[in-house]
């Protein structure tokens, strides 16, 4: 008898301690839905409303398991990175973005499961503007970058959504930004809109473009949409919504990509972005990962890194206008077709003049390419002969001429012509 009542008295005190905290309007789906599912007989379980502006205590021994929709747990999140407590998170109709980065499972069976199963992970907080980032800011237009329902949706909705985003185009602008990185690595271009997301799960396409990156890495990273081109814009729309698996292969070519811990976006004027859905407006952005701020019960669908190492800072600006293409781009419309700026085909101009010059290597395959021609001519051998036509390099001077030509370039085409003539 006495030891029954020890043993029941040891499993008591050996209850782990659990607050679960959720909003006054949700106090009847606690009581009816999540209530009779927790383990009574390993939780001593304490209930809390939540109450915006509050500030909580809780012990460190406790569990805190939040039922709250994204802005309440926004607030919640600010305070579990002060007081380091393990918070653990239920899928709540109104907490899409969190359920989304933080990997939480929509099912609450599920989630439930991982919380009692998994261990607590240091997981990184992304800020903007001081202000922390579930899912993905938006800034400007971004298209079918947006994390929405674009892949899953009815072939008839992505025509609709297909339509209106074509007849959204002629009222798009590019928008100057100046992006600097934790580095100083200054990037002055313009885009239509910046996706910027703690890790790679949180976009459609941020997937391919960052498929090893975890929420634990210390590092954010954005995607900025810059077409050239009315015909590159739709091409991209039309591919995206009715050709997943051809879009799923190809990166569009006019998307820039920055890796980096810290990150601050700068525009000439006020421009709206999405903080989760949330719209807002404003003419400087700052973004900053804080490394391993929450000591957080992760969701089986959450990658999380292997080891802590120093992660690189990554600047892909290839894609985007710079100079005056980013000038150009934003005094006029979208153009139909893309025209190139002077900048883009510096190399090319380079290229041509040297392969309009009779250098020895020229000089050399022309001799090679007649003997092997004049053989072929003896011998009777069309091969021979299409053989020495592959080996003379007459294409290059060729090429020069046309590009002179085009371009009226009066010192292009004679060293061109030279070139054609001793050849």
């Amino acid at each position: 008898m006495v030891e029954d009542l020890l043993s029941k008295l040891d499993s008591i005190t050996d209850k782990r301690r659990v607050v679960l905290i959720f909003s006054a309007e949700d106090e009847q789906e606690v009581q009816d839905q999540i209530l009779p599912k927790l383990p009574e007989q390993q939780w001593e379980i304490e209930l809390s409303n939540f109450q915006a502006a509050q500030q909580y205590q809780f012990a460190d021994d406790q569990l805190v398991i939040s039922y709250l929709n994204d802005e309440c747990l926004r607030d919640l999140m600010l305070q579990a990175r002060e007081q380091e407590w393990t918070i653990g998170l239920l899928p709540h109709p109104g907490m899409k973005h969190a359920r989304y980065g933080f990997g939480i499972a929509a099912n609450l069976d599920d989630a439930l499961s991982d919380i009692m199963n998994n261990d607590a992970s240091q997981l990184d907080l992304l800020l903007c503007n001081q202000r922390p980032v579930f899912n993905s800011v938006i800034v400007g237009q971004t298209f079918t970058l947006v994390p929405g329902e674009a892949m899953v949706e009815p072939f008839w909705a992505r025509v609709r959504r297909f339509w209106r985003l074509m007849r959204s185009l002629k009222e798009v602008r590019f928008t100057p930004f100046t992006i600097t990185t934790q580095k100083e690595k200054v990037v002055e271009t313009a885009a239509f809109g910046i996706v910027a997301v703690e890790h790679g799960r949180s976009s459609v396409l941020s997937r391919r473009f960052m498929p090893d990156s975890n929420a634990n890495d210390g590092m954010l990273h954005a995607l900025v949409l810059a077409p050239r081109s009315v015909f590159e814009m739709l091409r991209f729309l039309f591919a995206s919504l009715f050709m997943r698996n051809i879009w799923s292969r190809n990166n569009p070519p006019f998307i820039g990509f920055i890796k980096s811990s810290q990150l601050k976006l700068e525009t000439s004027k006020p421009i709206k972005y999405n903080h989760d859905e949330m719209v807002s407006e404003a003419e400087q952005l700052e973004f900053n990962v804080e490394r391993r701020a929450v000591r957080l019960i992760p969701g089986r669908l959450l990658a999380l890194a292997e080891s802590g190492g120093e992660q690189k800072e990554i600047v892909r600006t290839q894609a985007l206008p710079l100079g005056k293409a980013r000038n150009e781009l934003i005094s006029y419309p979208l153009p139909w077709m893309h025209h190139a700026a002077p900048e883009e085909f510096k190399d090319l101009f380079m290229m041509m003049r040297e392969s309009a010059k009779a250098t020895p290597a020229y000089l050399t395959l022309m001799v090679l390419s007649t003997l092997l021609a004049a053989f072929g001519l003896f011998a009777n051998s069309i091969p021979v002969v299409i053989g020495a036509m592959i080996l003379a390099p007459l294409m290059g001077p060729i090429i020069s001429m046309s590009l002179g030509t085009l371009r009226q370039d009066d010192s292009l085409m004679l060293e061109s012509g030279k070139s054609i003539a001793i050849g």
